[in-house]
Order: C-alpha cells, then structure tokens, then sequence
C-alpha cells in the first residue's frame, strides 16, 4: 500500500504555485539546503491556499507528504509524523463529510485509499526503533486493515458502483494483515496474529513463494500461540468508520469475542505448526517457474522451524539434523541470522543430550 510520488507534474499546479515548487524541490533534491526547500513549501502551500486549490487534491497532499520526508530526512521524525497525521485528519474528515457524495466520481475511493496508505505508513513508523510508539502503532495499522476489510466486503456484498474505481489488490491486502500480524506477534500475541496470517494467505497466489514464507510464518506463530488473556475489562474494538484512527481502540477483541472450547494444548499446536511447516516445504519444493529467493528463505525458516518443533517433542537426533540443514539452506543463502540461529539451537541439543546422558 505504498503512497504515490510526491512530486506531481508542475502543469497541475497554477503557475504562481508551481514557481514556488519547483525552487523548493530543487533544494530538497538537487542543492541540499532544508531550510529554504521548507521556505518555499511554505509558499507554494499558501500560494495553493489563497489560489482555492483542493486541500485534498493529489497534487497538494502529494506536496504535504514532501514537507513530511524533509523533515525525516532532517532527523525530524516528530514533525514528519505530525504532517502524516494532519494529511490523514484532512482526508478522513473529507470522507467522514463528503465521502457519500463521491461515490461515482472516484474521488471517495481515492481519499479511502490513501487515508489507509498514510495509517498503515504511521503505523510502521512509530513501531520503529527511534519512536517506539506501539499503542498508536497499533491503533494506526489496526485501523488500515479494519478500513480494507470493510470495504471489500462492502464491494463484495454490494457490487462495485459505476464510477468508483478499482480498490486495493489481493496483494496489498494481504501485506497489510501480515503488517497487522507482524506487530502483534512482536507483542507476543500470537493468537491475534495467526487469523490475519490465514487471511493473508488466501490472497496470496497459491502456487507462490510468497506463500511458502506466509505458511513457514504460521508455522512459527501457531506454535507460540499461548491462551488469549483476561480481559473482561478490555473494551471490544469498534466497528470499522471513517473516523480518526485516533478514535480506534488500540485494545484487541474482548475476552466474548474467543470461543469458549478449551485453549488447544501444547502438543496440539506442535502439531499443527508441524504440518504448516511441512506444507511450506512441499509447496517450495513443487515450484520451478516463476521461483525466487522468498522460496528458498521459507525453506530455511520452515527446516528451522520443524527443527523446534522437534527440540520441544524431545526429539533431539531429529532436531540436531533439521538444525544442521537449516544451518546448510542459509549458509548458501547467505542468511546469517538463520545460519546464527541455527548455531544457537545444535548449541541447545547438545547441552540437553549431554544433561540426559548424565542422568
């Protein structure tokens, strides 16, 4: 769900405002100096303004997105977030007022798209590193997948209507569950990223590589699956709208919203993780055209995977050699956190076979 270019073609733009655009991309791009590429965003956005151009034309939030990646660019990760956000705000308050109205021209779809692009955008940047925001994280990639959802299904009941245009692929749908998935296993809450890896994988081409490393991901989530925790005085999410992300709950489902059969136990899983892993394997295994690297990387991490799987079924001579064959996959691969993880498992078999040789 990447956002488009930013920079638009200066003839969509009044003349008095494409002057000041194009001095300040030729400082942003060209001739590095920030502060007058700010100065003369500044102008162009104001000159736009008094001019009456769309506040949420491509053309002037396409220039907004600018200010953003200059300040980011500038280490100013606060403030490009801050811009993120008022774009976002401009759209969704768009779609919240108008959006009903703009159905066949396009321009509802257009503004929904992109209010999902810059949430799902926000969501990755305050999961990195240097922001480490997880609630808004959260609220912000939870929002993007609820809103995707929403309208395909919308679609799918409904029909498409004349005019409206084409909605996200099956593929950038399914990145969007595995970004949803990836953070929610980061929180260690497996049993909420497992049923937006599965959605992921059935819109995922069946016979793909991308789907060997989504399946080898399930594997690992299935098996780390632990019981959904209390919290009966956790708030259930909201059903999707076009409000402000910042109106989502960051909170997952309540505790009513699990079924109440008894939590699968650990064997179980093992199991079940097993035969994901194995299908990963036979699946990269069955694919010679069109295979890419994805494949073989799923292969390593689903060995590894089965490996573990293995090392906790206290099958140690099984887990030795599927820890020596991920070793070897990777290697070859030159992926060396896998060849380092698999080091540091061969490391365990050995200090519990030497620990059970003693007793």
């Amino acid at each position: 769900m990447a956002l488009k270019a930013y920079f638009w073609p200066y003839h969509k733009f009044p003349d008095e405002v494409a002057a000041e655009l194009r001095k300040a991309i030729y400082f942003h791009t060209q001739s590095w100096d920030p502060e007058k590429a700010m100065q003369y965003y500044k102008a162009a956005l104001m000159k736009a303004q008094a001019l009456g151009m769309n506040p949420v034309s491509d053309e002037i939030t396409g220039t907004k997105l600018s200010v953003a990646e200059l300040l980011k660019q500038c280490g100013l990760v606060d403030r490009c977030i801050g811009v993120y956000e008022l774009v976002l705000k401009d759209c969704t308050n768009y779609l919240k007022d108008k959006g009903e109205e703009h159905y066949e021209d396009g321009e509802r779809t257009r503004l929904l798209m992109k209010s999902v692009s810059i949430s799902m955008k926000l969501g990755e940047m305050y999961a990195s590193d240097s922001v480490l925001d997880i609630e808004a994280a959260e609220r912000h990639l939870l929002w993007g997948v609820e809103t995707t959802m929403k309208e395909r299904i919308r679609r799918q009941k409904d029909g498409v209507k004349e005019g409206e245009g084409d909605w996200f692929t099956d593929e950038q749908y399914g990145a969007s569950c595995e970004s949803l998935a990836l953070h929610y296993e980061s929180k260690m809450l497996h049993y909420l990223a497992t049923p937006l890896l599965l959605q992921a994988l059935t819109v995922s081409p069946p016979k793909s590589c991308h789907s060997v490393v989504i399946m080898s991901n399930l594997a690992n989530c299935i098996f780390q699956t632990t019981p959904p925790p209390s919290l009966t005085t956790a708030k259930p999410l909201p059903a999707t709208s076009f409000k402000q992300p910042a109106s989502t709950s960051s909170l997952p489902p309540s505790q009513d919203s699990f079924p109440t059969t008894p939590h699968p136990s650990k064997e179980v899983l093992r199991t079940q993780a097993s035969a994901w892993a194995r299908k990963a394997l036979a699946l990269s295994t069955s694919i010679t055209e069109g295979r890419t690297q994805e494949c073989d990387l799923g292969c390593a991490a689903a060995t590894h995977a089965l490996g573990e799987f293995a090392e906790a079924g206290g099958e140690f001579d099984v887990a030795r050699k599927l820890y020596e064959e991920a070793k070897g996959r990777s290697v070859g691969l030159g992926f060396e956190e896998g060849v380092k993880n698999a080091e540091m498992g061969l490391k365990r078999i050995e200090e519990k076979s030497g620990s059970e040789e003693k007793m």
